[in-house]
């Protein structure tokens, strides 16, 4: 599983930002799931998870590069529990780095990128125009979430006002509320308010 993670945090570097949050979440609650089971196996004696899920070992490179090169450095070295559990959390810590910076950097610069951004891909806009009583148009825009991750990011809402105000859109309120994922996770979205005079 954690050879899965961390490939799946590989790949993620190469994946249009749409995708990357996606799979580098993935990849971290994977490791989030291994980590607890050594935990638990550490402190209690007791695995929950089973061993044929921790398969393809030779093909981890953090692992082979532990085996061929830090490993040696430890030979003479006895451990207590302690130790041994100070050298093991480090590699976890790796893991987690390496998913969470595939979430926020791209090896590859794709053209939707730019889009994604600019939050096209992060919002939807909804088609709400009203005229209000002094005469003022009046429009209602919903920004979503982040894909699968429940956060509202700062950056789409201000990429939306920005984008509205280039059309000649007045920033008048904004509300957050909190939705629903799957029936269980929060899911965050903002309803920003727009004027225009006619």
């Amino acid at each position: 599983m954690v050879t899965i993670a961390l490939w799946l945090a590989i790949v993620t570097f190469f994946l249009p930002k749409k995708y990357k949050q996606v799979c580098g979440n993935i990849s971290m609650g994977i490791l989030g799931i291994v980590l607890i089971n050594w935990l638990i196996g550490f402190f209690f004696h007791v695995h929950l998870l089973p061993n044929f899920l921790f398969f393809g070992k030779q093909l981890n490179p953090i692992i082979l590069i532990n085996i061929k090169f830090i490993v040696p450095l430890f030979k003479s070295y006895t451990f207590n529990r302690i130790t041994y559990f100070i050298y093991n959390l480090p590699f976890y810590v790796i893991y987690f780095a390496i998913a969470y910076a595939a979430t926020k950097v791209s090896i590859i610069k794709y053209k939707s990128d730019k889009e994604f951004e600019e939050g096209n891909y992060s919002e939807t806009t909804s088609d709400i125009v009203s005229t209000a009583a002094d005469g003022r148009l009046l429009r209602v825009v919903e920004v979503n979430a982040g894909l699968c991750t429940g956060t509202l990011r700062g950056a789409a809402i201000e990429a939306k006002i920005n984008k509205m105000a280039a059309e000649g859109w007045k920033f008048e309120q904004f509300e957050s509320i909190i939705g629903r994922c799957c029936l269980i996770f929060a899911r965050y979205k903002a309803v920003i308010c727009f004027s225009k005079e006619k």
